[in-house]
């Protein structure tokens, strides 16, 4: 796997753990009613892979 598609599936990841924290943040105010979950990532063999642009190349056959 290409190091700029692991820098994005990380990014997400670091994404949604900084919701999920703010979110806490808001329901320990008595701000939100229900508690936050954690995000639900699929089976450990499947997850989602981000390909820029440069790293593929199309061809014709």
């Amino acid at each position: 796997m290409y190091s700029s598609s692991t820098q994005q599936i990380c990014n997400g990841v670091v994404e949604s753990l900084r919701s999920f924290k703010q979110l806490l943040k808001l329901f320990g105010k008595d701000e939100l009613v229900n508690k936050p979950k954690a995000a639900n990532y699929p089976k450990p063999c499947l997850f989602t892979v981000y390909y820029s642009r440069k790293s593929l190349k199309l061809t014709d056959k």
